[in-house]
This record gives structure tokens, sequence and C-alpha cells, in this order.
């Protein structure tokens, strides 16, 4: 039964149910004393006039307070729920970005409530949009990333086979080349998997309370050889305490700092190379610095060289080998270790990326290392969204 008709019987039966009421006592009153209207002398003596003119009074008075509640109801009530009605119609048709005005009264809660629930909607609705453009993005850089080495081994391979690598020491750089191109793919597609899980937060992290500088004792003598097969000189500068602890997971850690190296090897000068490692305390929390001399990069470039896929056109061809999603993953890591990454910058003069990362509270009970992905995709989002944004029309 609607609303209105509900509205309406209620206030039929405002005016109906005393009038009623009234005439059956009156009624059953005239029974009983004969049916006469005269009770006695001394009692009240009702004559039909005066009776008629009671019952015309009352339904007056019931028919204005019926209409008043009527009117109040319809203004206060009905009015505010079509409203809201409308504006559940507009979501439902993929209109997000309609504003509800606040309803003054009782139901402005409700419609507060209903704004949020909009625009909590549409930010969703935004970010699943974002999604879809980093899934088309991903695929147009990954086809860019096969594409050249696997061109390039195919290119090898033709000139072995028309015997175009006509000496051992042609075809000896022939098939290293071959090899190196098989490998940076191995390692994109490695890369991919990883960035993919950590993105999904599909990685479950072993975490551990670490004595720090025993961790990158060991990590700096590692370094140290790596930088000198890589022609680099390497400085290793520990200014914490011994017994600073950091919670963390060594595995992924090892991650994040071959990235970061990995990145300084690949962007190098031709010469006179170095990287520095630096440890010291930071406003009550673990720092964690990597310099380099190398190419570098432009400020505006510093600011966005963690987001996924992102290359600076000095940078963009594939000689370097870079995917593009190594130091993605390494702010992916970091920020679910509770901590924060970032890098600064200049054209020729190197890149410096740091790492703050808090330092180990046993009475802590926010655990920072698994990171949730509220926004998940379901099949009425996906509604609203396609009818927001019809595929190949999306905004």
């Amino acid at each position: 039964m609607k609303y209105n008709t509900r509205l309406v019987l209620m206030s039929i039966a405002i005016i109906v149910v005393p009038i009623a009421l009234l005439l059956i006592t009156f009624t059953l009153y005239s029974v009983d004393t004969g049916a006469s209207i005269n009770i006695s002398e001394d009692a009240v003596i009702f004559s039909k006039e005066t009776f008629i003119a009671i019952v015309v009074s009352l339904f007056a008075v019931l028919t204005i307070t019926s209409v008043g509640i009527t009117i109040w109801y319809k203004i206060s009530v009905f009015k505010p729920l079509s409203r809201l009605d409308e504006a559940i119609r507009q979501i439902e048709e993929g209109d997000l970005d309609t504003p509800l005005e606040r309803e003054s009264g009782e139901l402005g809660n409700l419609f507060d409530d209903f704004e949020n629930m909009r625009l909590t909607l549409n930010d969703s609705i935004d970010t699943l949009i974002e999604y879809d453009r980093f899934g088309r993005e991903l695929v147009s850089n990954i086809s860019h990333d096969l594409r050249t080495p696997i061109t390039s081994i195919k290119g090898y391979v033709e000139g072995i086979m028309d015997n175009v690598a006509d000496t051992p020491e042609k075809k000896e750089r022939y098939i290293k080349t071959i090899y190196k191109k098989a490998r940076d793919m191995d390692q994109l597609v490695n890369e991919l998997s990883v960035f993919s899980k950590i993105d999904n937060d599909n990685i479950t992290y072993n975490m551990e309370v670490i004595p720090i500088c025993g961790y990158f004792d060991d990590c700096a003598d590692e370094l140290s050889m790596d930088a000198e097969s890589h022609g680099f000189d390497f400085v290793y500068d520990n200014k914490l305490d011994r017994d600073v602890q950091v919670e963390m997971d060594p595995e992924q850690m090892t991650r994040v700092i071959n990235n970061i190296v990995n990145n300084s090897f690949k962007y190098a000068k031709e010469d006179n190379n170095k990287i520095e490692l630096k440890l010291f305390m930071e406003d009550e929390n673990v720092a964690i610095s990597f310099k380099d001399n190398g190419k570098g990069i432009s400020p505006k470039d510093a600011e966005r060289i963690f987001e996924r896929f992102y290359r600076t056109d000095e940078s963009r061809g594939s000689a370097t080998g870079g995917s593009g999603i190594g130091l993605s993953i390494v702010q992916k890591v970091v920020e679910a270790h509770g901590g924060v990454v970032s890098a600064n910058g200049e054209l020729g003069k190197g890149l410096e990326i740091k790492i703050i990362l808090p330092l180990y509270d046993a009475n802590s009970t926010d655990k920072k290392h698994k990171v949730k992905d509220e926004n998940v995709r379901s099949s009425k989002l996906n509604n609203i969204l396609n009818k927001k944004y019809p595929r190949g029309n999306k905004k």
C-alpha cells in the first residue's frame, strides 16, 4: 500500500472513529433508558438539536485536525522522502554527481547519511575507473617492454641462422646478447608477478624484530661486492646506536634495497660512479638514505618516480632494462612496513632515495605490515560504473 493511500485512510479514521463511537454510545444509552432522551429532571437533558450540534462540531474539529496533520506529514515526511526516492533513482541510473541538499528536522541525519554514502560511492567509482585506466596502461607498457627484447632476440637468431655471425666471436656475442635480452624479459615477468601480489595484498609479510645495524652491516658487505662488479665505489655510513630495532620482513626489505641499488646501476654515468648508504635517526625514526652520483632526474620527475611504470623521457628506452615498476614495489613494501619513501634528485647530479621506518615499539598493537584495499569491486558498483561511463566512452 502506498504511503499516500495510508495517509488518506489514517485521516478518514481520525474523523470517522470518534464520531462512530459517539453515535454507538448515544444509541445504547437511549435504548437503556427506554429510547427517551430525557433522563430525569436532575439529569442533563439532550435535545435532538443539541446532539446534532455536538456531532457537527466534533466533525469540524476532527476534520480540521486531520487536514492539519495530513498537510504536516505531507510537507515534513512525504515530500522529503520523495526527494530521497528521486536521489536513489538517479544513483541507479548512474548519476553520482548530483548532491542531495540537507533536509531540516528529524530527517536531517538521514539525508546526511545518504549524502555521505553518495560521496563514498562516487569516490569508489573514481577508484575503479583509475584501476581500469591502470589496467589498460599496464597492457600497453608490458607490450612495449616485451616487444623490444623480443625483436632483438629474433634479429640475432636470424643473424645466426643466416650465417651473418660467421665467426665464433660473433656467434658468442650474439648468443650472449640473446641471453641478456631473455634475462631482462624474465626479470620483467618476475617484477610484474611481485607487483601484482603486493598491489592486490596477496603477500604475507613475515615480520620480525630486527637489530637494524646488524642487518645493514650484512647488506653493506653484499652491496660493496655488487657495486665493485659494476665499477662503483661504495660508501657505508651508519650513525645509529647498536641497540636500535625495527619490525620488518627481511626478505621484502632486501627486495627494496636491491631495487633501489639496481636503479642506480641502470642510470649510472660512464665513469666515477658512487653509491652512498647512510643510516641515521630523524624525528625519532630510522632514516635510510641511498644516494648516487649518476644521471639524476629533475625535481618534477622525483615527485612521480614511484608511480607505476613511470619513467623519464631520457630513460624510456629499453637499453637500461628498466621496467618502470621497481620503485613502485619499493613504495608498496615500505608503506606496508608503516614507513614512507621519498626521492630527491637533480639532473646530472644523481638521485637520493630516503626511507623512513618507525622504531619498534613492543607496546604497539598497530600492525601496519598488512595494507588493506577497501575498494573492492562488486557487481553493484560494476552496474553503476557501466551506466555512468559506458565501455568505450570512459572519462
